[in-house]
Order: structure tokens, then sequence, then C-alpha cells
């Protein structure tokens, strides 16, 4: 009796606050983020704005760049080719004699892309020893508008050029519940990168999550960086923002958690997080089932100063 009582007040008292709560009105308050640590008095407030450069965290490139536009000339004129590696040096000789990038001029994107990629076939096709012949250089004439058309608008924004890192879903997925429940305001993709960067990243991660998970993406062009655009359209001071990057960017304001998820032999830097899900610790979210800490010889070689003797850096001479 005295439970089905007790159930009965509690009932009543639940009526009564639910009517109290439609009459009362609403209050716009700052959406803080209370870590799991706050049962011990530690509450840890979400920046206000997340800006991400997916390029080299979120995504990163399969391969050299040169391979895609070595293959796409080969598979449009069928011509014999120097080996990958000469063509790729050959790009990356255009890339850097193109000048200064988009932007700075009244040159577009597009059109500097055009210039690159003109200046690495035309290299390669006038470089010793091989040589092509009238017919064969006709060719490619001929066919190069089609190959920088499907260069710039498909292979160099799909999955034969960038592959996604395998725990950009989960991060995102984390990021997207932090902002809806209280975490930071704003999620920004921002890269010094070209108009193409939200087709990029739709292409690779799906249309629907890079609308859900990003309230901007913004691209720097120019003199103006992606830096300066974020922070002339969004009403907060830099100290309330975070950047994620895979290097710290001296453009950016903003203090900068630098992640790259490469292999330990890429020499990352000393304060580089080796996977995008070590984020979730330094803002204080939970991992869920499944989110393994990656453990490399970085890992190991932290606490050879704690133990003597025991260096993962140099297990084989154990």
């Amino acid at each position: 009796m005295a439970l089905a009582r007790r159930r009965q007040c509690q009932a009543l008292v639940a009526t009564l606050l639910s009517a109290q709560a439609l009459q009362a009105p609403t209050v716009s308050r700052p959406r803080r983020h209370i870590s799991m640590s706050a049962a011990a008095g530690v509450v840890k407030a979400a920046p206000q704005v997340i800006t991400i450069d997916p390029i080299g965290t979120l995504v990163r490139r399969a391969g050299p760049e040169g391979l895609l536009y070595r293959d796409a000339l080969l598979a449009a004129t069928g011509l014999m080719l120097p080996r990958p590696d000469i063509f790729q040096g050959v790009y990356e000789q255009a890339y850097a004699a193109a000048g200064p990038r988009f932007g700075t001029n009244s040159e577009g994107a597009e059109a500097w892309w055009k210039k690159v990629t003109k200046a690495t076939y035309d290299g390669v096709l006038t470089a010793e020893p091989v040589v092509y012949d009238a017919d064969e250089l006709a060719l490619y004439e001929s066919a190069f508008d089609d190959i920088f058309r499907s260069l710039h608008d498909d292979l160099t924004l799909s999955d034969e050029a960038w592959v996604v890192d395998p725990d950009a879903p989960r991060l995102l997925s984390a990021l997207r519940q932090w902002r809806d429940y209280g975490g930071p305001r704003i999620v920004a993709a921002t890269d010094h990168f070209d108009d193409r960067l939200e087709q990029l990243l739709a292409n690779l991660l799906g249309g629907d999550c890079v609308a859900a998970t990003f309230d901007h993406v913004v691209t720097g062009t120019g003199q103006a960086s992606c830096f300066d655009i974020t922070t002339s359209t969004m009403d907060v001071q830099d100290a309330a923002c975070k950047h994620v990057a895979v290097a710290d960017d001296g453009r950016c304001p903003y203090d900068t958690l630098v992640v790259d998820p490469r292999d330990y032999e890429n020499e990352r830097s000393d304060d580089a997080r080796g996977s995008l899900l070590d984020l979730l610790d330094d803002w204080g979210l939970e991992r869920a089932e499944g989110d393994d800490v990656v453990v490399t010889s970085r890992t190991y070689s932290v606490y050879d100063a704690e133990y003597p003797g025991f260096d993962g850096e140099n297990m084989e001479q154990a």
C-alpha cells in the first residue's frame, strides 16, 4: 500500500512540474559541456567554435598526385609514358613554378589548376629521352580539355585520390552529439583548399554527414586566409575557439590541437595526437566501446624516464 501511495504522489508531482514547464518562459542559456569527471568537481566548458582542417586529419591523399595525372593521360591517349616517379617529379616542378596560389590575383582556382596540369603534361611530353611524334602530340592536345575536366571535376575529388581516416566517422558523430546537447556553438571545416572543398568532403564522407556536422565550410584564398574569413563571420573571441589540424599553422589565431594519424615513422611533432579519437579525451567526451587507444612506439618512449631500460623505440637491443 505504501508503495502504491508513493507512486501516486510521484505521478502527481510529475504532472504539476510538467504543467509549470509548459507555462514557464523559455530562456536561452549558453550551452556548456560537463565532462564525465564532473562528479569529482571538475567541469569543462566547451569551446564556442571548433574548426577542423580536414586535409590530413579526416581525409588524406591516397598516393602521389602525379600518378592521377599519369593515369588520366594514359587512359585518354594510350601513349607510352615515363615511370610514375618521373611523372610525379614533373608535376611537383609544375606546381612549384605556377606562382602564387589562386586568389592572389584575378586568376581563379580552376584556371590555376589548368595551368599546373598543362605544364605537367607539356613537361613530360617534351622531356628527353622519350620523343613523341607530331601525331601523338596532336592526340594529346585534342584530348587535353577533356582530361583536365575529368581530373578537376572527378578524379582529384574521388576515393582514388583520397582516403578517409577510419576514426573520422566516429569523431564527427561525437561532435554532432556534443554540439546538439550542450557543446560548441559552431563546428566548421576550414582549409586553404579551393572552392571544391565541400564537394570533396561530400564525396568522401557523404553529403548528409557534411551537412549535419559542419555549420560552415570555409576556404581561404589569396590575401584572406580561411581564419580571417572564419573570424569575420563568427561573433566570438579567438580564445573561445579551438582548431584541429595536422600541423600548427602560424596564421591560425586559435589554440591548435595537432592530430597526425600517420604512422610513427613519418615523424609526428611531439605534441601531436596519434588518433582523431584522442580529441575525445581533450574535450572530456566519453569514449564508446570500441574506441581503442592506439599504442605506438611513441607511447612506450614516454615512459622511458620512469622505467629506465625500457624503450620501445630500441627494443631490438633488449
